[in-house]
């Protein structure tokens, strides 16, 4: 009779993984803050204010993401 070799499961931290995905969501939900703010901001200045600051207004999504990446 062969023996079957012994089966390890590594035990899973269930509230680890839970408190993980929650920082997630929450460090998720400030960058999408961020993004909005800064893409509201923007919006809201002339063009020529945008140009004092060096920023096309095309350019504002793009800034937005690198704001809120940051």
């Amino acid at each position: 009779m062969q023996h079957a070799p012994a089966l390890y499961i590594e035990p899973v931290d269930f509230v680890g993984r839970i408190q993980h995905a929650i920082e997630d969501f929450r460090f998720g939900r400030k960058q999408n803050k961020a993004f909005r703010n800064t893409v509201r901001e923007l919006s809201g200045l002339s063009d020529h204010e945008l140009a004092d600051i060096g920023v096309e207004r095309s350019d504002i999504v793009a800034v937005a993401r690198e704001c809120a990446a940051s």
